[in-house]
């Protein structure tokens, strides 16, 4: 919407900052879903009520693991993850979309 107002080249992060935080905040639950669809015999999510847990112990807890051990590993998993994709086919992919200002729901 904001394009077709003629929003200024230099403000185009804003109009796509709050779109693509909401995308980013999805991705747990969207691999937790497929993983338990995969491996869990089409289980719910579980609930979680508990907001002191970080990023990585809400997402193995969706993926049906409540031990701190596996918190600590879904973490370390998470941040290694996150170092390789920086040289990664699809962190290049997200480069050029993101550069071409493309509409991240399509």
């Amino acid at each position: 919407q904001e394009y077709r107002k003629g929003i200024s080249k230099s403000k185009y992060w804003e109009a796509m900052f709050d779109d693509i935080i909401n995308v980013i905040s999805k991705v747990s639950k969207v691999a937790a879903l497929v993983f338990n669809n995969c491996y869990r015999d089409k289980q719910d999510l579980p609930t979680l009520e508990d907001d002191r847990l970080d990023y990585g112990a809400k997402y193995a807890h969706m993926l049906g693991y409540d031990n701190p051990d596996m918190y600590d590993l879904i973490r370390l998993y998470i941040v290694l993850h996150m170092d390789h994709e920086g040289g990664n086919v699809s962190a290049h992919s997200s480069r050029l979309v993101g550069s071409a200002l493309a509409d991240p729901y399509l």
